[in-house]
């Protein structure tokens, strides 16, 4: 069984919020008549804040990264077939 559960707050300048996640799966023993669960639980809290860049950032670095990344989108939907 698996389940997040979780909370925030979000404005054009901030970002907060907390978050649950559990997760529980059984396992049964090869070697014995034995069953295990086997838990993981994170708790994570978030506080983000946006940040204004200029006008060189923008250009030699954000439109780029956005250039190749639309790249890779197109191979991946090519070799998918879309």
């Amino acid at each position: 069984m698996s389940y997040r559960i979780s909370i925030g707050y979000n404005s054009r300048r901030t970002n907060i919020n907390a978050s649950l996640f559990n997760n529980s799966v059984p396992a049964h023993s090869a070697l014995s008549a034995k069953n295990y669960n086997l838990f993981s639980q994170q708790f994570r809290i978030t506080l983000a804040r946006r940040l204004s860049v200029g006008h060189k950032v923008r250009t030699r670095i954000l439109n780029p990264v956005d250039k190749q990344m639309d790249r890779v989108e197109d191979k991946v939907k090519q070799l998918q077939g879309k």
